[in-house]
């Protein structure tokens, strides 16, 4: 029996999500973006000798992501014929590029610290989650930064695998998983990568430019939904003062939903008049944010499978 392509992608889609909800996150040593950062670091030595470092930072980039899309376009290939064992390789594989439930259980310990004024605990849990540093931080902002982080990660590790799974499937949003790990491993403005990891900078903008401000409406209408949202400084006055093309989009609209200010030391205020944002903060921001993703199948990722569905039968 021939199963339709818009059927297919969402049996492989509500299976994906069931076993993000079950299991969580794959152990370190079989999962792909762990298994990428760990081939990055061991191999960016060698691309990195070239002379013209641009460039070969753009062929590294290449070679990570044939490295691990080949392998598993072939293996799908090959067991396609198999609907049973398709469906579960599938599932377990665009599992591995987005997280749900991972955001909540490195969230809860931080509110948990914060509650009981273990700032030691706080900071060091958040640490996790964040690139900066966190030692010195006082709980205002560690509340901050955790606000960021989901927002950040509604986007990177949610909406934009999930809208390139529903435009090119699997392979589309292993793709997209891989370009955002790799841009957290190099795609620094420092010494060291401002050149080498500038294409992987460039690639993980352009694949999150549509889904960071598409993520900007979802949580605005997610706040409004709970009642959360606060009238306070326009979004288009937020967004632009991060450094970040995309990232200002999420975080700007949480910050002006909740009225809260997010502050990231020596970078950027956003929302400067806003509320310092508390534990009370963060978890409307985690309620905000398993809301944003059950409207984003609704509006926005089901939407793109019917479209491209109908595309491939006209």
């Amino acid at each position: 029996m021939v199963i339709p392509s818009i059927l297919v992608a969402l049996i492989i889609l509500i299976g994906a999500v069931i076993i993000d909800m079950i299991f969580g996150e794959p152990k370190e040593y079989v999962h792909p973006v762990a298994l990428v950062g760990k081939f990055s670091t061991r191999t960016e030595k060698a691309f990195m000798k070239a002379g013209n470092k641009v460039l070969a930072g753009f062929a590294f980039l290449v070679v990570i992501i044939l490295i691990f899309t080949l392998p598993a376009y072939i293996v799908l290939r090959i067991i396609s014929p198999v609907q049973f064992l398709y469906f579960i390789v599938a599932m377990i594989l665009f599992k591995t590029t987005f997280s749900i439930t991972s955001m909540g259980n490195h969230v809860k310990p931080i509110i948990k610290a914060l509650e009981t004024e273990d700032l030691e605990t706080a900071r060091t849990k958040l640490s996790l989650i964040v690139r900066r540093d966190t030692s010195n931080m006082d709980a205002t902002h560690i509340c901050s930064a955790t606000i960021e982080t989901v927002s950040e990660g509604f986007v990177d590790g949610f909406l934009t695998p999930m809208m390139f799974f529903a435009l090119f499937g699997i392979i589309g949003a292993l793709v997209a998983r891989i370009i955002n790990t790799m841009d957290s491993m190099i795609g620094y403005r420092n010494r060291e990568y401002f050149e080498f990891g500038r294409w992987t900078a460039i690639a993980d903008t352009i694949i999150n430019y549509i889904p960071a401000r598409v993520s900007a409406a979802i949580i605005a209408f997610s706040s409004e939904l709970l009642n959360y949202r606060v009238q306070s400084v326009p979004l288009k006055d937020v967004r632009v003062l991060t450094e970040s093309t995309n990232a200002g989009w999420p975080m700007g609209s949480i910050a002006t939903s909740l009225n809260v200010k997010l502050e990231k030391y020596g970078q950027y205020v956003l929302n400067e008049n806003g509320f310092d944002p508390t534990v009370g903060d963060i978890k409307r921001t985690m309620n905000i944010y398993y809301t944003s993703i059950y409207l984003s199948f609704l509006i926005f990722i089901l939407p793109i499978m019917i479209i491209v569905f109908f595309l491939e039968v006209i």
